[in-house]
């Protein structure tokens, strides 16, 4: 079929695109720029992670526990998921950056150097106190106790019994119900908020209908 004249420069473009694209893949596949493609692919799942878990629980929060303007409530999740996005995004880029420098300047990887870079992308991202950084921080010492049980668990050959989880669920609120009742101030704000609506405003109520349908003229 012939091609007219005013679609040969769609088609020109067209055909430019693709070899663009084509040129772009072979490098890709080179491997020649490895390091720094492993850096942009990280920021851009760090980013995309932070927004995926980020927005929704936002979003939820906002909902339940506020009754501001929803464009005020949008502003709200959009800066929050926007902060723990690129934080994530950041960390991950520089993460991957710093451990390629380090492995090309001692010939090789060490097992220090994922320390090292780790260390300095919690200090630089994740330094400052905020809501998001202190849900982070408590969200990583859970894991890494709970990591560093199992590996001296699997050193030691420790075995443990079917009620193990059961007694330790147990040591967990045995701990944790005094300390919201005697010393909440020193817990993380949104558990301590938590802990407060489920324990301690079921005894504020003055009808049946902040009894059964409500929990108080401003809070659901």
């Amino acid at each position: 079929m012939p091609v007219s004249t005013s679609d040969a420069p769609g088609l020109r473009r067209v055909a430019l695109t693709s070899e663009a694209a084509r040129l772009i893949d072979d490098m890709i596949r080179s491997g020649k720029y490895k390091e720094l493609l492993d850096a942009i692919k990280g920021f851009r799942n760090g980013f995309v992670y932070g927004a995926r878990i980020r927005a929704p629980h936002a979003l939820v929060l906002n909902l339940v526990w506020t009754n501001a303007p929803y464009r005020v409530m949008a502003r709200k999740i959009y800066q929050v998921t926007k902060r723990h996005s690129m934080a994530l995004g950041c960390t991950s880029l520089t993460f991957s950056l710093l451990r390629a420098f380090l492995r090309k300047l001692h010939g090789g990887p060490r097992n220090w150097h994922s320390a090292l870079a780790g260390f300095f992308v919690g200090v630089i991202f994740w330094g400052e106190q905020n809501p998001v950084t202190v849900q982070m921080s408590m969200y990583m010492l859970s894991r890494i106790l709970s990591a560093l049980l199992f590996i001296l668990a699997g050193k030691f050959g420790w075995k443990f019994s079917p009620g193990a989880f059961r007694i330790y669920s147990g040591v967990l609120w045995m701990i944790v119900m005094p300390l919201f009742l005697y010393y909440g101030d020193a817990m993380q704000p949104s558990m301590r908020s938590s802990m407060r609506y489920i324990y301690q405003d079921n005894e504020k109520y003055s009808s049946w209908y902040d009894l059964l349908c409500v929990n108080s003229d401003t809070s659901f």
